[in-house]
């Protein structure tokens, strides 16, 4: 009875992937060849969501994590520690995908507005 695990990890990649693309790069060309680096690069399955939400080849270079650490670590210092502990919950991991989502969009040459 019920689904697999896997099927419902997999829903939620798909559903956080088409709720970026619909939210976040809405009116933006997605064109290959397509690079994500961060963090979320070593979900697989966001990559394969969005491989399958883009008809194309996500390229996740090998050092992904270090890229968007450098990233993540500039953006970070720019907060003030208010806003770092409000990151601490639910909402700071939705923050962190979003912040790799547009440093994906970033490498793609798009602006990244919100």
């Amino acid at each position: 009875m019920g689904h697999p695990t896997e099927d419902i990890l997999y829903g939620l990649c798909q559903s956080s992937v088409r709720n970026y693309l619909n939210n976040v790069a809405v009116g933006k060309p997605i064109v290959s060849p397509v690079v994500f680096q961060g963090g979320v690069a070593f979900n697989q399955g966001i990559v394969r969501a969005f491989e399958e939400e883009l008809e194309t080849e996500i390229i996740v270079p090998p050092p992904h994590r270090s890229e968007g650490s450098r990233w993540s670590s500039a953006s970070s210092a720019r907060r003030d520690g208010a806003q770092a502990r409000r990151e601490n919950n639910i909402q700071g991991l939705r923050s962190k995908l979003i912040s790799t989502l547009q440093l994906f969009l970033r490498v793609r040459g798009l602006s990244q507005s919100m």
